[in-house]
């Protein structure tokens, strides 16, 4: 095959995911610790189609279906589905690409985005919206679908997007294991590529078991949810889930950078499933073995889903800065943002804690109890910038609740003033406050966020429980 695409569907038909077979790749033993055992793990690579990336392939599954190209394509996403239906609606013929957001949404996403040619509106929600919320993104989106110039194709219901997957990911997987598979394992977001893939094997062999894997509650990775927040998502993932796995940021990341520096350029969501599957490995052991036994090896295949590089400045925020080499003489870099590289911005809670309040924990724990004023430092501004509904379910003493885009305006005549931000986990607000300090202010970020603060059980009013 010469991999040659002629004619005038000649991009159409490169950028059909089936046109190409995406490799299947045996992790070597330094990379699989169990592969001298006979436990082989198996990458399938879905980032190396024409997309680089997972989500295309229900994206062109969805948009090829329709013949109504004279419409604005709405979708709920910023991150590859997005930027998957911005380029494929280019090429089918349709008017132009609006992308609904969450306010969480890193500027790396948002600019890939607009790079790619779709608007982008930010709606206030969390990064893994609520399909039953009226006014999330998602449901935005379907409102506009309805009327005649737009379209929404609905990635948390289509069926076309599991579907893309079983047509797709389940057949090469299959064809490439010769069917010698014990194992398949996958995140899960939307769970469209878990689904598909998952019914494909099982079909052809039901002793094949999936291995589902999701965020641990409070862990940003990009793409997949957490287990709570699957419920809210209509594809029915359990008639195909045999084990639930859960990831941490961490982990995550240093599995992606670990894939990468050994050749297979892959990003967190990718590092989180192969970290699932060591985890599934470990808790499994004595039964994974007894079936070693009968057969004489074990076959796992996982999903590589992504690539790292939207994400660089993540891997140097979650990881310890001893797994990177340093720059020499960064002195001599011309035109370099000193702010990024030698000023520290972010303050550990616990510090800022000793800073701002007068009293020890206990003591401020007990005012709160007892409704009793809490002095804090008067040359210390502390601002939480979460939006208002988080804020009140519950926050710092003494703190204001200021939205990104009222900020400036409320802390202008405060220049003599340290002036902190806080958010939830700690990056939207280190990014912010690094925009301030260039303006002239000084301006701070605390580490970790709220999520940090509540780990460590700091002084907080509650308005009502928090179930999030």
């Amino acid at each position: 095959m010469k991999n040659v695409f002629k004619g005038p569907d000649s991009i159409k038909n490169y950028l059909n995911p089936n046109n190409h077979i995406t490799p299947l790749l045996q992790l070597p033993a330094n990379l699989n610790k169990y592969e001298n055992e006979g436990i082989h793990i198996y990458a399938k690579l879905l980032q190396n189609l024409p997309l680089y990336n997972v989500k295309s392939i229900p994206a062109y599954n969805m948009i090829s279906e329709k013949n109504e190209n004279n419409k604005t394509i709405v979708e709920s996403s910023s991150g590859n589905t997005a930027y998957s239906l911005c380029i494929l609606g280019k090429v089918f013929g349709y008017n132009s690409m609006i992308s609904y957001a969450s306010e969480e949404v890193g500027e790396g996403k948002l600019d890939i985005l607009r790079f790619f040619g779709s608007q982008v509106v930010i709606n206030q929600e969390p990064i893994c919206p609520n399909p039953n919320d009226e006014n999330s993104s998602i449901n935005i989106a379907k409102n506009l679908g309805k009327s005649k110039k737009y379209i929404n194709f609905g990635q948390y219901e289509n069926q076309k997007n599991p579907e893309g997957h079983y047509n797709y990911t389940g057949p090469q997987i299959y064809e490439q294991m010769e069917g010698n598979i014990d194992f398949y394992c996958s995140s899960l977001g939307t769970t469209g590529t878990f689904i598909g893939t998952s019914k494909y094997l099982k079909e052809k062999n039901p002793e094949i078991k999936s291995i589902g894997v999701v965020r641990k509650p409070n862990n940003p990775i990009p793409g997949p949810r957490t287990e709570n927040l699957l419920n809210q998502i209509a594809f029915d993932r359990k008639s195909q889930l045999d084990y639930l796995q859960s990831v941490g940021t961490k982990r995550a990341y240093i599995q992606s950078l670990n894939l990468s520096r050994n050749g297979i350029i892959a990003g967190p969501s990718s590092g989180m499933i192969l970290e699932g599957v060591f985890q599934f490995i470990k808790e499994n052991y004595e039964k994974i073995q007894e079936l070693k036994t009968k057969k004489g090896e074990i076959n796992i295949v996982f999903i590589c889903c992504d690539l790292p590089f939207l994400y660089i400045k993540d891997y140097f925020k979650y990881l310890d800065q001893e797994l990177f080499p340093e720059i020499k003489n960064k002195h001599l870099i011309k035109s370099i943002n000193t702010n990024n590289f030698d000023i520290n911005i972010e303050i550990e809670v616990d510090t800022f804690f000793k800073k701002f309040f007068y009293e020890e924990k206990n003591k401020i724990w007990e005012a709160i109890k007892n409704d009793k004023e809490i002095s804090t430092r008067q040359n210390i501004l502390l601002i939480d910038i979460r939006e208002k509904k988080y804020y009140q379910h519950f926050y710092i003493p003494n703190s204001k609740n200021i939205q990104i885009n009222d900020l400036e305006k409320y802390i202008e005549s405060d220049k003599n003033k340290e002036i902190y931000l806080i958010c939830e986990y700690g990056g939207h607000s280190n990014e912010i406050a690094i925009k301030l300090k260039n303006r002239g202010y000084n301006c701070f970020s605390i580490k970790g966020g709220t999520i940090e603060w509540s780990k460590l059980n700091l002084p907080r009013i509650k308005n009502e429980i928090c179930n999030f």
